[in-house]
Formats: C-alpha cells, structure tokens, sequence
C-alpha cells in the first residue's frame, strides 16, 4: 500500500502501551484451522457481503484490526479487497499467515502484521483505508475508548467503521470486567487454572438455576424438561453463531455498529 511507511519493521512485533497484556485467544484460532473448510469460508464472505452492503470490495483497502483467526480477512480478500490484518497476539498472527498462506493466491494483495489497537506509534504506520472492521476486538484491549478513538483515524474519506462491542450489562458487566482484570494480573501459567475455574462456576450457576425451573414446572404440573430443552437449544444456537462475522462466546452480548464517515 502506497501509504504505509516502509521503515515499519514487520519482523518486530509492535510495542503495546502501558502494562497492556492481551488475552491470548490465539490458540483457540490454532484449534479452529483444524475445522476451516471452503463452506466456512464460503460463510464468512456471504457475511461480510451482507454487512457491508456490497457484492465485491475491488479497489477497496481493507483494515483487519484484531483479526483472530483471520477468517474475516479471507472474506474481504475473496471480495477482491487489499488487506491487512494485525494482532496483538502471535498465535492469532500466525493463525491468520497460515490462512494467507492455504488460501491467498496473489499474496502481495494481503498484508499481516503484528501490533495493537492501543499502540498509536504502530497505527500510524498503516495508512488509511475504505473499511475498518474490528469486530469483538476493543473491549478486550483493557481501554476500549482509546482503542476505538486510535481506529478513527485510519477511516478514509467516506469510508466505513464496522464495529462490534460488548452491550453494557449493569452489575454484570461490572462482574467480567472485575474477572478480566484478575486474568490480566495472573501469571501466565495460572491462567488456563484461572479460566477453568470460572466456567466451572458459571456452568454450576447456570445448572442450578435450571434445576429450580425444572422443580418449579413439575410442582405447577408443566413439563420440567423445558428448561433443560431450551438449554440445548440455546447451546446449539451459540455454535450457530459461530458462521456470523467473528464469534462472541460465552453469555456474552454483541453491540453492532455499522459507522460511516
């Protein structure tokens, strides 16, 4: 791309600021190469094309910011967009360049890097661009409003910012935002303990809570399979989402904002 600064050293992984730590959702995108096949690929572009409103990208320069496993990159470069995706990081990095590597033909048309969406110095480098995706990405920076006033200036013209963040939640926001912060401050070897722990705890609350609809059903002479029913179909439609635009896992919610310049 004519804009980015060629000094920039792709081989240094990107300086992040502050005592910024990213959650390392890299090896989970490892795990989801072994599963990527052309109908999600196939998936992932119907998606995109649908998001943006547009049967092609050709001629459009294309920011992946935080891409995960680099799926949504393949779309738009399937769509005939120049790409560069970037994370911060490096299992997340190397799952997107193996993505490039099986899938992308013309490999000077996709770009990926390392870097953060909270690293000004680095986003400088990249130049602008007609779409921004950044999709379930900024509220896991530690310092969301910075992250998505760092990706403002990178949009072009009358280009478009598609983003997607957590919806606010009250008081339970504020549980995973204090559960987040205890990750960030683990050592990284007490971490996969950490995360063990607390989805034991929210399975254990989530079966309990069904236990008691189950209870309340049979003592009112309903049906007290419903509530367990309805747990799997709920588990079935969280996977479904698994073939939208990135992934939102767990409980969480999904703020979509579709932004144009």
């Amino acid at each position: 791309m004519d804009s980015t600064n060629k000094d920039f050293d792709e081989s240094v992984p990107a300086k992040r600021s502050g005592n910024e730590t990213p959650f390392a959702f890299g090896k989970n995108w490892a795990r989801f190469l072994s599963t990527l096949n052309d109908a999600r690929v196939r998936a992932a572009e119907e998606s995109l094309r649908k998001l943006l409103r547009r049967d092609s990208l050709d001629g459009c320069k294309f920011l992946d910011a935080g891409s995960g496993s680099g799926l949504f990159s393949l779309a738009a470069y399937r769509l005939g967009a120049e790409v560069v995706s970037f994370d911060a990081d490096s299992d997340s990095v190397a799952c997107t360049e193996e993505i490039k590597r099986r899938y992308a033909d013309d490999g000077d048309r996709w770009r990926v890097v390392s870097g953060s969406l909270l690293d000004q110095r680095f986003l400088a480098t990249l130049g602008e661009f007609d779409v921004v995706y950044c999709w379930g990405v900024a509220h896991h920076t530690g310092d969301m409003w910075v992250a998505i006033e760092n990706l403002l200036p990178l949009i072009q013209g009358k280009g478009t910012f598609v983003l997607a963040i957590y919806n606010d939640q009250l008081y339970v926001s504020g549980v995973w935002r204090g559960i987040k912060q205890i990750y960030r401050r683990l050592p990284p070897f007490l971490r996969p303990i950490y995360a063990a722990l607390i989805g034991f705890a929210t399975f254990a609350k989530r079966l309990a809570v069904t236990l008691a609809a189950c209870s309340l059903r049979l003592v009112t002479l309903r049906n007290p399979l419903t509530p367990v029913t309805n747990w799997s179909i709920g588990s079935v439609v969280g996977r479904s989402k698994l073939q939208g635009p990135k992934r939102c896992f767990g409980s969480c919610e999904t703020e979509d904002l579709h932004w144009k310049s």
